[in-house]
């Protein structure tokens, strides 16, 4: 159950206590208050490139993807091939994007306003758009933010992951190019996944199977990694990772075969120690689509 955002009837965005701003306030460990919803409690996987949709799930107990059920909900998009999406923080936006595939100099991006926030049943189609940045290569497998939305990330297909900052909050087309961490495989990283302070990063890559973990001096700027763990994995192509909300669990999607992993770590937001848990779900359909995402 998502906490209340209300009082009296009241919409509220944020509370203060003690002249601090919180978004979350919880007793003996259950979330009582919260500025809009609990991370982890929609859930969102490509099912193929080829079905042309995005799976949606609301979760009971936020990352708990063992027990995710069924859809609630399929989101029908008009692109050929997708492997990407983001969706924005307040969740009124989702993006899908093309692979390479389709054109090696036009990365399409489909955009889907939502009336209710991060509920994939009300998303409408904004139409299409290429990032002006597209030519400079392949958003294949790498297609994300920063958690202030300030940063985006893509890989130019040389194996590079790209940074660009926006100078408007997730909209792809208002990037400068910034930074870059590389190269790596040719196929490039995937979607980095961040502690909520930027300062550790994990990522996983098309092809292979190495993840990469280490430390940013400057927050969220890729330019300043420094690689200090890599994990083999037994499965290959990693090519999308998701920490939860406290880092102790991290679920690795892999292409090939068709599956994601869970892993644990005793180090929050640290791969140094990751430890396989299980397997949690494989599914012919989902064997080619990339990514998956939730609300954070």
């Amino acid at each position: 159950m998502i906490p209340p955002t209300s009082i009296d009837g009241t919409d509220i965005t944020g509370a203060t206590i003690d002249g601090t701003d919180v978004t979350e306030i919880t007793v003996d460990g259950d979330v009582v208050f919260s500025a809009g919803a609990v991370s982890g409690t929609h859930y969102y996987s490509i099912q193929g490139q080829s079905t042309g949709e995005v799976e949606y799930f609301s979760l009971a107990t936020p990352f708990d993807l063992p027990n995710k059920g069924s859809p609630d909900f399929t989101l029908q998009y008009s692109l050929i091939r997708v492997n990407n999406m983001s969706i924005s923080n307040d969740g009124t936006t989702f993006y899908v994007v093309e692979d390479e595939r389709v054109s090696n100099t036009n990365k399409t991006v489909e955009e889907f306003s939502l009336s209710t926030p991060f509920d994939l049943q009300s998303a409408q189609s904004q139409g299409t758009f290429a990032p002006p940045f597209a030519p400079i290569g392949f958003a294949r497998t790498c297609f994300d933010f920063a958690d202030d939305e300030t940063r985006f990330y893509t890989n130019d297909g040389n194996g590079n992951m790209v940074q660009f900052d926006l100078s408007t909050p997730f909209d792809p087309t208002t990037g400068t190019q910034s930074g870059s961490l590389g190269p790596f495989a040719s196929s490039g990283p995937g979607s980095p996944s961040f502690s909520p302070d930027g300062t550790q990063m994990a990522f996983g890559q098309r092809a292979g199977s190495t993840i990469r973990g280490g430390t940013l001096s400057t927050p969220f700027d890729i330019s300043t990694f420094t690689q200090t763990d890599t994990f083999t994995t037994s499965d290959a192509d990693p090519c999308s990772v998701r920490w939860n909300s406290d880092g102790t669990t991290l679920y690795v999607r892999h292409a090939s075969p068709n599956m994601v992993n869970e892993f644990s770590t005793p180090n929050p937001y640290s791969i140094n120690g990751l430890s396989f848990v299980q397997q949690v779900f494989a599914n012919p359909n989902f064997a080619v689509g990339h990514d998956f995402n939730y609300n954070y």
